[in-house]
């Protein structure tokens, strides 16, 4: 195209806006995250906490981490601007000097505008509208502002290239004084928190600065080291951006980094088989003739951070309300979040019998909540956006780049500084182990369910050995034990994991069989248990059918058997759910999307309604009971971090949860009262004084039958 004809304004401006398009996409995804999901609305939450900015470090952090990524953006936009347009005539109508030395300040506005619009939309804590949080905001822009305004002053962009000159001759165009002086400045911040990110103090550092501060600081650092390959690449002579992303697909065969970790301890096989396990459980009660023993089944549905305090807050209440409640929970079916709720629960419980001389003073409600909402999400992400991206052009695996194993060490960590003792570091079976001088009490067995991704079975781990019971054509049918398919154990936080492992955030877990002298057998990855059946009723529908044969043998010898299904559940309810807009816009991409996040909470509602009209039509009486969050009202995210005030609310809804679930709902109902008659059985049980009067039994007359 000859040098004198005039390009169009459009064309001139997509040019231009094509060699920053990298910067531009690190801007939309950063507002996209921190503006749109419900755990971003929880950070910005839990940066209004405060009742002054000048205390709030989580804070300062974020606007320390909003001005390196400004400061990265507008030296990287700079840079990448040197060259920009390439091949535009110098005589256009278009002043692209001028669009080519102030792009780069607006763009690198673009922190504050999103941080501004994060903070401003949240609407819950009146101190947000105060002066401090705002003048703060302002004064770091103001200094944005004037730090570009002095790089402007000191040299500006001397020349527009033109189409005659080629891409060789670019390159060894020198970067401009101030380029080079502030490269080096982002570099060094960068590289300060990536050092900081990389070692083993990220478990420390990264929840003292912040889930938020830490993305920001992501954020900072992929514009930083993208920009220099996007800046030097030519598509003709020097591909190195295809060239990148080839040799990260090629070497994302040979470093997978996603072996779950094991521990040398009993063989798995060791483990009970599940009917010798019930008649262990049946002989410690020791029921009498014409006695019935209640038996509790407690399904805890997936739903990350949240899903993980509410099972734990809705046992440790159920406990309290109920004496003697855990001496009958036979079993907890855990799903994601639930799963790791109900690992933590077990774990604190075989604390308190074991180890409770040993840490009388940490061994408590208070510390074990505590460490419920400990801020386990800042590991990960740090983990994710810096060393997952290492492992990412490795040719090889590193274990300690994987991402997920910082999201179960955290656990271990974080269980451990609140309560003092290392139990989740510890191989999950010795938690059955060690025996008590004081107190005689059932641990419930854990059945953590899980998905395995490359062929859709349901995976379980559990310390009851169910792998003869998937061999046949029974209830667990099609199921994979993990111990027994791997040959080993694996820490308590690991088997936790393997029922919360959401992709994106963290990744699917390898299972590998060892042998000797022998190859070893890749089984696959498992992946969360959600995309299975979220609600983990099922697998105690499966111990159920199980169960049957030696529950009728019981029977008919004057001993009744009652199971109690107890579904605790934090999804959205069916009343409380929206009808969503249509989708028109983008329908290709987001129909898939949607079709696999939404039905998570609304199959949680129609499996509710299935089995608790299925729990009549059993052999045996079954009672089943829903233990709902509701969350009309407060944002419960659905992450790895919830703040002090949120994990209060959660607590204080399980009283309410558990009066509703009691209360009868209708004349027609046909289990009014459940945790009433619960408690009539356990208390006729230990032959202790009855918990109910005369006329709370009447009550219950339709669960009991006509001979109570």
């Amino acid at each position: 195209m000859p040098a004198e004809e005039k390009w169009p304004a459009y064309s001139i401006v997509l040019r231009v806006l094509r060699n920053v398009l990298w910067p531009i996409l690190v801007l939309v995804l950063g507002g996209l995250v921190l503006t749109k999901p419900d755990q971003a609305k929880e950070l910005i939450f839990a940066l209004t906490l405060n009742d002054s900015v000048f205390t709030s470090a989580h804070y300062w952090f974020v606007i320390g981490a909003v001005f390196v990524w400004s400061l990265t953006l507008l030296t990287c936009c700079r840079l990448l601007l040197e060259r920009a347009p390439q091949d535009v005539p110098t005589n256009t109508h278009i002043p692209v000097l001028w669009l080519c030395t102030w792009l780069p300040l607006f763009l690198s506005i673009g922190p504050y505008i999103i941080t501004t619009t994060a903070l401003a939309d949240h609407e819950a804590h009146p101190f947000m509208k105060s002066l401090g949080y705002w003048f703060v905001l302002i004064l770091a822009l103001g200094l944005q502002f004037y730090l570009h305004i002095w790089m402007i002053g000191k040299t500006k962009p001397k020349k527009v290239l033109t189409a005659q000159q080629s891409f060789k001759d670019d390159y060894l165009h020198q970067f401009e004084p101030d380029i080079r002086i502030n490269l080096w400045i982002n570099v060094f911040l960068v590289m300060a928190s990536v050092v900081l990110f990389f070692t083993p103090l990220s478990y420390t550092v990264s929840p003292v600065v912040g889930t938020a501060a830490v993305f920001l600081f992501g954020l900072a650092f992929f514009t930083l080291v993208v920009s220099p390959v996007i800046y030097f690449n030519n598509n003709r002579s020097r591909p190195l951006t295809a060239g990148a992303i080839i040799l990260i697909i090629l070497f994302s065969r040979v470093n997978d980094n996603s072996l779950i970790q094991t521990v040398e301890g009993d063989a798995p096989n060791t483990r009970p088989i599940l009917v010798d396990h019930f008649d262990a459980w049946i002989e410690a009660h020791q029921p009498k003739k014409n006695q019935t023993l209640p038996m509790i089944l407690v399904a805890a549905e997936g739903g990350g951070i949240r899903a993980m305090n509410w099972t734990a807050d809705m046992l440790l209440t159920l406990n309290k309300r109920i004496p003697e409640f855990d001496n009958y929970l036979y079993a907890i079916s855990g799903v994601s979040g639930g799963g790791v709720g109900g690992t933590f629960y077990t774990a604190y419980q075989h604390d308190q019998l074991v180890n409770g001389d040993l840490e009388k003073d940490k061994l408590n409600n208070e510390y074990f909540q505590q460490s419920l909402h400990e801020d386990y999400l800042a590991p990960v992400v740090a983990a994710m956006l810096f060393l997952n991206t290492l492992q990412s052009v490795l040719p090889f695996r590193c274990s300690y780049l994987d991402r997920t194993k910082w999201l179960e060490n955290s656990w271990g960590k974080g269980y451990e500084q609140d309560l003092g003792l290392p139990t989740l570091e510890h191989n999950f079976l010795d938690i059955w182990k060690g025996k008590s001088s004081t107190t005689k009490r059932i641990l419930p067995a854990l059945f953590l369910n899980g998905t395995l991704a490359e062929s859709g079975q349901k995976v379980i781990t559990t310390n009851i050995n169910i792998a003869p019971l998937t061999k046949d054509q029974g209830p667990f049918t099609d199921v994979l034990d993990v111990l027994d398919t791997i040959n080993t154990s694996v820490p308590a936080k690991t088997a936790a994991l393997l029922c919360a492992r959401f992709p994106v955030v963290t990744g699917g877990g390898w299972l590998r069989r060892e042998r000797k002298n022998a190859r070893p057998i890749d089984i696959g990855h498992v992946t969360d248990g959600g995309y299975f059946d979220n609600t983990g009723i099922e697998t105690t529908l499966q111990i159920l059918n199980t169960l049957r044969p030696r529950m009728d043998t019981l029977k008919k010898r004057g001993i009744e058997v009652v199971p109690y299904i107890i579904f605790i559940q934090n999804s959205t309810a069916e009343q409380e759910m929206d009808s969503d807009p249509i989708i028109h816009f983008l329908r290709g991409i987001r129909e898939p999307l949607a079709s696999l996040y939404n039905p998570w909470g609304r199959s949680s509602i129609t499996r509710d309604k299935l089995y608790k009209s299925l729990s009549g039509k059993f052999s045996q009486k079954t009672v089943y009971i829903n233990l709902k969050l509701k969350r009309s009202d407060t944002n419960f995210p659905l992450g790895w971090y919830i703040c002090q005030e949120t994990a209060d609310k959660i607590k204080m809804l399980t009283d309410s949860a558990y009066l509703d679930a009691n209360k009868k709902s209708s004349p027609r109902s046909s289990q009014p009262f459940a945790f009433d008659s619960l408690q009539f059985f356990i208390n006729r049980q230990i032959k202790a004084k009855p918990y109910l009067d005369l006329a709370l039994t009447k009550r219950n007359k339709a669960i009991l039958g006509s001979k109570y």
